[in-house]
């Protein structure tokens, strides 16, 4: 199969040949040299070591850069340098990776809005619900226009990331429901027609099982050896992305990430599965580790 096979397949809960395999990282010495370099990274990146999918990786904080890392209290037109820019290196790796799956990481709303300043999550609460309202508003009219925009530049769908915020350790689920779920759920109403949106859900504790069901998502990203975190064998009716851990890829020793290929090909049986990290992997990470993980998946074939 080909990667856009297989990928397409997983996602309808098709046969496979074996699971898709793709893990991310951050290119630190090229994210803020233009699109051309970032894209090139992530393209060598991609051919590398063959993955069957590209989550385009920008730099972590690019989206505060449309408000100067203030508070957000204007929509941002997509012609601001950042959004051309990351539409610009889409459009690049797609021309690339003609065969490829890609997805542009885009943050949720309440994670944008606390994420402009410091101790976010203390401050975008605090600031009372009229004003962080009415912030959310302005953040999810702004990237629901780029989400779509990166469908037009070629991506297969967006890597939604809810960053600490997926953690009941940073907000609780009745906060959650009021100012993080309804623009989320818009924000992916703006590429419903997408194949291949990913939800990621960060940290440990994670609200991984209350969030899977939300609207045109075909997979669910998160750390499945998080503590309190489910397993992948407990996601049902969605495609579980994950299962390596960082520690494994770390590992001078091959044969940790080895035992997590093999236990999560015995927990999935092969299934609507793909491959990956708990999140975006270190850029130390063995380049042995990633290969082993690759081979272990092959043999599985």
């Amino acid at each position: 199969m080909t990667s856009r096979e297989r990928v397409l397949a997983s996602v309808r809960g098709k046969p496979v040949d074996r699971p898709p395999f793709a893990l991310w990282r951050h290119f630190y010495d090229r994210e803020s040299s233009g699109a051309r370099d970032l894209a090139d990274a992530m393209i060598g990146w991609a051919r590398e070591y063959d993955f069957d999918l590209l989550k385009y990786n920008p730099r972590a904080r690019y989206h505060g850069e449309p408000w100067d890392f203030g508070w957000p209290d204007w929509t941002v037109d997509l012609s601001h340098p950042t959004f051309a820019e990351m539409l610009e290196g889409l459009r690049l790796a797609r021309a690339a990776l003609a065969d490829l799956p890609i997805v542009m990481t885009v943050f949720t709303p309440l994670a944008i809005v606390a994420g402009q300043s410091e101790d976010a999550a203390a401050k975008a609460l605090a600031m009372g619900p009229a004003r962080l309202e009415a912030a959310l508003e302005v953040v999810t009219e702004t990237f629901a226009r780029f989400a779509a925009a990166c469908l037009e530049a070629g991506a297969d769908g967006i890597f939604l990331a809810t960053t600490s915020f997926g953690s009941r350790d940073t907000i609780g689920d009745a906060d959650y429901s009021r100012f993080g779920r309804p623009y989320d759920v818009r924000l992916l109403e703006a590429v419903a027609s997408a194949p291949l949106n990913i939800l990621h859900v960060c940290g440990d504790r994670s609200r991984v099982l209350g969030l899977a069901a939300y609207p045109h998502v075909a997979a669910v990203s998160w750390n499945a050896h998080g503590a309190g975190n489910p397993p992948l064998s407990e996601l049902h009716g969605r495609i579980a992305v994950g299962g390596i851990s960082d520690a494994a890829l770390l590992d001078p020793d091959v044969s940790q990430v080895r035992d997590e290929v093999r236990a999560g090909l015995a927990a999935t049986r092969g299934k609507r599965w793909i491959v990956a990290g708990g999140c975006t992997i270190s850029p130390e990470s063995n380049e042995l580790c990633i290969r082993a993980a690759r081979d272990e998946l092959l043999a599985s074939a």
